[in-house]
């Protein structure tokens, strides 16, 4: 009997394994988002669960031959040394749920920050600090934020790779501080 079972891959294999399932004819679920790359590098396919891919196969079936020898696989993922079954509604929700997400090319810095939302530097000279983004500036890359800094709140201009959102809530919201 068919049931969905997740593949775990290499990292950044999932699109490789993908094809290589599509081209055996069995069925998948490849979850991912498209993002731009900006400055006119294209796209970037990122999967939605780094390193797994869903596969509807029945493990006893020839057709499930070589699954994890398929190149960029590391295993089928099991507990106790069974294969883990993933429920067809969650397969089937997953898949309505991101499905309207495949095919548009999203700003990743919409997706993760909104004007006011409290943000965390990580990286670079204000590591350790906490801000309130402001903005996405010059290019897709680069943002604005407001450090609270010599008693006052300070525009910075940051690299979106060097923040993060913050986990608590502990800034209040400044929207409108100028």
């Amino acid at each position: 009997m068919r049931d969905w079972y997740l593949l775990y891959t290499k990292p950044h294999r999932e699109p490789l394994v993908y094809g290589q399932l599509e081209d055996r004819g069995l069925s998948t679920f490849f979850p991912y988002l498209q993002f731009d790359r900006g400055y006119g590098r294209g796209v970037r396919v990122e999967a939605f669960f780094p390193n797994y891919l869903f596969v509807h196969v029945d493990l006893q079936d020839k057709e499930a031959n070589g699954l994890t020898w398929l190149a960029g696989v590391r295993s089928l993922v099991s507990f106790d040394g069974y294969p883990a079954q993933v429920p067809a509604p969650v397969v089937e929700m997953l898949q309505s749920r991101l499905h309207p997400y495949t095919d548009k090319v999203l700003d990743k810095m919409n997706l993760l920050f909104c004007p006011g939302d409290a943000v965390s530097v990580i990286d670079g000279p204000f590591a350790g600090l906490e801000g309130v983004f402001q903005q996405g500036v010059n290019g897709p890359q680069r943002v604005q934020i407001l450090l609270k800094l010599l008693g006052g709140w300070t525009r910075v201009d940051l690299d979106m790779q060097h923040i993060e959102p913050l986990k608590k809530h502990s800034l209040p919201y400044a929207m409108g501080v100028a």
